[in-house]
């Protein structure tokens, strides 16, 4: 309608058409679920490997020394796992995640001082979280 009108110009119409796909391709992309499978057969393969594992390492080591082992290299693949289901969804505001609000803020000030405003916010802090982490709420 506004460019029916000549209220604004082709350029600006297709860089707010492209605004509008863009957005509707990061929602998409933030509501896509992963199958349960994805996760169910990385699960189940993780407990079979820690519980085969020692039986694995019965002849390579010392009978003393093999629960340790095992527990050190079971626990190393569950923070594997772990990771992996926590980088799955990197729009959840957690620490680790993708800062969406902080990268808001940064375009909005560049383009505020673009158009030569006077009242510009001021950019997103970072915060302390758990165990000294910093991240952008």
């Amino acid at each position: 309608m506004l460019l029916k009108k000549n209220w604004i110009e082709v350029f600006r119409f297709n860089t707010l058409k492209k605004f509008y796909y863009d957005q509707g391709k990061s929602e998409r992309i933030k509501n896509t679920i992963f199958p349960f499978y994805y996760n169910f057969f990385t699960r189940f393969f993780l407990q079979l490997f820690t519980f085969c594992l020692p039986f694995a390492l019965i002849g390579l080591i010392d009978t003393y020394f093999m629960i340790p082992v095992s527990v050190l290299i079971s626990f190393a693949f569950d923070i594997l796992n772990k990771t992996g289901k926590i980088t799955e969804t990197p729009f959840e505001g957690r620490a680790a995640d993708t800062p969406l609000s902080a990268i808001s803020r940064t375009i909005e000030i560049d383009l505020l001082q673009m158009i030569g405003e006077e009242d510009i916010p001021e950019p997103q802090q970072a915060v302390e979280g758990k165990f000294g982490v910093k991240y952008q709420p």
